[in-house]
């Protein structure tokens, strides 16, 4: 084979790679964009009360993007803080106060400017933190995400009293809907920016839920547990959650 005719395979065999790489990544986001489950909106203008109201009642907020929210969800009860809240509190003698400020799409940067404030007047109880994935898919860097946690972590330890529970970032995505080699590329930044969460959680001390192992070993493959996007669990993959961060 002449040094011609192998210019032009090397040309094709890019040409193709290049491809494939293109309608790999589109696919990604036009699945989710075609099926649009983000526009199930939930009702969250007002706080959800969990068990009747007497004896003591516990305020818990939930921060975080639509994996707070409940995106995959059938309904409210069926999303992650709910169940959790359910877990966590509810007895014969406590009522539970559920504040979900989660916002489909919400980076870090999002949860300072609209959900923090919201936080902090109201004092709660319990909070739990899970945001991250929509900063790995906006390019934002692990260093500018770990320096705005830790800006978030300061002024909720500073300025409340509550118990805070940070949530590692979960392995995300079937196998129909992450084809390769995002796949590969998506769970190395995934366990990249987890490690930078558990740094700053453990530097104020804060307990950390290590939900990534466990969906990788236990969701990786399985479809009955993602929603119909493919990306977003669904009301089985929501409650094997919450099963497990209060169980952990």
């Amino acid at each position: 084979m002449n040094k011609r005719n192998k210019i032009i395979i090397l040309i094709l065999v890019l040409g193709f790679i290049s491809i494939y790489l293109n309608r790999a990544y589109a696919y990604f986001y036009n699945h989710i964009g075609k099926v649009n489950l983000a526009s199930q909106f939930f009702d969250y203008e007002e706080p959800l009360l969990i068990g009747e109201t007497k004896g003591t009642t516990i305020d818990y907020v939930a921060l975080g993007d639509s994996l707070t929210y409940g995106v995959g969800a059938s309904k409210i009860e069926n999303s992650f803080p709910y169940i959790l809240a359910n877990d966590l509190f509810l007895d014969a003698d406590k009522s539970l106060k559920l504040y979900n400020l989660g916002i489909p799409g919400a980076k870090i940067q999002d949860v300072i400017d609209y959900q923090l404030d919201k936080t902090i007047a109201l004092n709660p109880d319990y909070i739990t933190v899970f945001i991250g994935i929509n900063d790995i898919h906006g390019l934002v860097g692990p260093q500018v995400f770990a320096s705005d946690l830790a800006y978030l972590l300061e002024r909720l330890t500073k300025e409340t009293e509550a118990k805070i529970v940070i949530i590692n970032l979960p392995y995300l995505g079937s196998k129909d809907l992450v084809l390769f080699p995002y796949n590969y590329i998506l769970d190395w930044r995934t366990v990249e920016y987890n490690k930078y969460i558990e740094k700053v959680s453990k530097f104020y001390g804060l307990e950390l839920v290590d939900l990534y192992s466990y969906t990788k070993r236990e969701l990786k493959t399985n479809q009955s547990f993602y929603s119909a996007d493919l990306f977003h669990p669904s009301d089985v993959g929501y409650k094997l959650w919450a099963d497990y961060i209060y169980a952990n």
